[in-house]
């Protein structure tokens, strides 16, 4: 893997992977962030800026390099780990969480793991683009840039859903609502494929009826929806054609979820955190009263009411009506309170009065204002689901300095091949 030269080349020396898996390399004129190497091998590099640089030359290779399983890799932006044993990438995303919580006596705590398999994403959100030509580009950006690289290959996602975001294409060539810009949001729910159409322009009566033609040519495809971008929200969907009535199983509970809904990346992924929410919950001898923030449909939600009354708060319209539908159906012991807890959060009086434990599963930015109070207050225990290692490690250091341990620890690889990951704390005090 070698990049063209842009001015004069340095060797050096890898001395560790920073929180995107890109290379510190260390050499006689300093240290340089760069992509595709790793630590303890020995490259040639061309530095780009003070800061970055390109590889040009592995010149000693780690016994942890393989040879990358797909075309687009070091040009897409989905993958940057590809490179790497996958046995090694998981110890890499385990070392990245116990630095971000470092603060508490990481050693001594457990830590569970879980790598997920290639071909098993089920969500992706992809992006569409007119290009001068006027053919479309559909697939994900290219690394570093807003430039969209037309996927002619995946092997992160199901394969099912894959195949359905390719046919798709020539019928979004057609689509005069694609002026400029779209997006294509694609769900792999229990009952068949759900894509979400967002694009920059309204539907004409012509593009209404290919995106039918195309539904009823394909009987895995459960729901097709539109709506008009850019919303503010992220639910927004009319739905074009709907064959049945979208169903999705969350914890046993079937769910209506709506157009272009949040789901875990991975089916399996999905069924462990719940596998170690669940032993974190039964290792809990007061849970009569559970709060969960950041509800969405009911990932956790229907898990939690096995356990104990639950106060689920989420500020999404849709998210919530589908959560309060199943709820009702089901006759579970779920309160769904529509909040937005940024603005609002709840008081650390409020939380004592209402909760034993609490649940979080916040999104990138962390629980921002809500972590105060939460911190504040007495709850005993709170289990925090995570998707961002650096905004955990601020949130956990306000919990410790209000006198919160940390007890347990899991690191779950849903997202292949990138640097994300899951991670789920259990805190108590």
């Amino acid at each position: 893997m070698s990049h063209q030269k842009r001015s004069s080349t340095l060797k050096g020396h890898v001395i560790s992977m920073g929180g995107e898996g890109d290379g510190l390399v260390q050499t006689e004129e300093g240290a340089f962030y760069t992509p595709f190497v790793i630590p303890q091998e020995v490259v040639q590099i061309q530095p780009i800026s003070s800061k970055k640089a390109l590889l040009v030359e592995i010149i000693h290779p780690s016994s942890q390099r393989v040879t990358p399983v797909c075309k687009h890799f070091s040009v897409c932006g989905g993958c940057s780990l590809q490179h790497i044993s996958r046995p090694s990438s998981l110890l890499w995303k385990q070392n990245v969480v116990q630095a971000a919580l470092s603060h508490f006596p990481i050693q001594t705590i457990p830590l569970q793991e879980y790598q997920t398999q290639p071909y098993q994403r089920r969500r992706m959100d992809l992006a569409v683009t007119r290009l001068q030509n006027n053919m479309l580009a559909i697939g994900l950006h290219k690394r570093n840039t807003k430039d969209i690289l037309n996927l002619m290959e995946c092997h992160v996602l199901q394969p099912e859903l894959f195949e359905i975001t390719k046919t798709i294409n020539p019928v979004l060539q057609k689509c005069s609502a694609i002026k400029k810009q779209a997006s294509l949001v694609a769900n792999h729910l229990t009952s068949g494929i759900d894509l979400l159409l967002k694009t920059d322009a309204p539907l004409s009566t012509q593009d209404r009826a290919l995106l039918i033609e195309f539904s009823k040519a394909h009987s895995s495809l459960n729901r097709l929806s539109w709506a008009l971008s850019p919303n503010k929200g992220y639910f927004f969907g009319e739905s074009i054609i709907e064959p049945t009535r979208p169903a999705h199983i969350l914890n046993n509970i079937r769910i209506t979820p709506p157009a272009g809904a949040f789901l875990q990346a991975t089916e399996d992924a999905e069924q462990k955190i719940s596998h170690i929410v669940a032993s974190m919950l039964q290792s809990i001898k007061k849970k009569k009263r559970i709060i969960e923030f950041y509800a969405g449909c009911g990932t956790l939600t229907f898990l939690l009411a096995h356990y104990g009354q639950v106060t689920a708060y989420e500020e999404n319209t849709e998210a919530l009506q589908s959560l309060r539908e199943a709820a009702q159906t089901n006759q579970l012991k779920i309160q769904a309170i529509q909040r937005n807890l940024e603005r609002q959060p709840l008081l650390a009086k409020e939380l004592e009065k209402k909760a034993d434990v609490i649940l979080l599963d916040p999104p990138y930015a962390g629980a921002v204002h809500q972590i105060e109070f939460i911190a504040q207050s007495n709850v005993k225990n709170i289990i925090y689901v995570s998707c961002n290692p650096y905004t955990l490690k601020k949130d956990s250091e306000i919990l410790k300095q209000h006198g919160y341990s940390l007890k347990e620890i899991a690191v779950i690889d849903q997202f292949l091949w990138s640097a994300q990951m899951e991670i789920i704390c259990h805190f108590y005090k």
